[in-house]
């Protein structure tokens, strides 16, 4: 996948701040999330991943300029990639979705679209070690959108935090580069 040339999508929504009691400390979501956008650029571009890769910004400009055919980069219908998949062959994506990753790769030459579909954060067990402590859970799916098909999804998860920290997005960014390049 580090070979290829990949459209990332911005991560899509946020869900569960405000259960583990982060919500103030986060302060508004849109921007929580383009700073975990942020996050994954720097943390593959640090891997010396994605050097052709389109990252949230340039695909946002590219689809301002082409409005009329390119759908919202943050307004994807991601609904369908929230379950795990069923197993037993290929998950055909489905339209708006499979539409809507069809214009984002016709205008960077792509095949393949990595969406971060939704931020969650989840409460950990209630240990001596972890106290009260949570963790930020990213769901990612890849998705052929030549053939409108998902090729992985799966959840990576930062370390557990006993108090918010704009370290957790950092760490969630730097587990996903690692399915990406591993540091040898």
């Amino acid at each position: 996948m580090a070979a290829q040339r990949i459209v990332v999508a911005p991560v899509q929504q946020l869900r569960g701040a405000e259960s583990v009691g982060w919500s103030q400390a986060m302060g508004p979501a849109a921007d929580y999330l383009r700073l975990v956008d942020d996050e994954i650029a720097f943390a593959l571009r640090e891997r010396q991943v994605g050097a052709d890769w389109v990252f949230p910004p340039q695909l946002a400009a590219t689809a301002r300029r082409n409005a009329p055919v390119a759908a919202d980069p943050y307004a994807l219908e991601v609904a369908q990639l929230l379950a795990p998949p069923r197993s037993g062959g290929p998950v055909e994506i489905v339209e708006p979705l499979a539409g809507q990753a069809r214009s984002l790769v016709a205008f960077s030459d792509a095949r393949y679209v990595l969406i971060p579909t939704e931020l969650r954060f989840e409460r950990r067990a209630q240990t001596a070690e972890s106290g009260g402590a949570a963790r930020a859970v990213l769901r990612v799916a890849v998705v052929d959108a030549r053939l409108s098909r998902l090729r992985w999804a799966g959840d990576v998860a930062s370390d557990t935090a006993s108090a918010f920290s704009p370290a957790i997005a950092a760490g969630v960014a730097a587990r996903l580069a690692d399915l990406v390049a591993p540091i040898p």
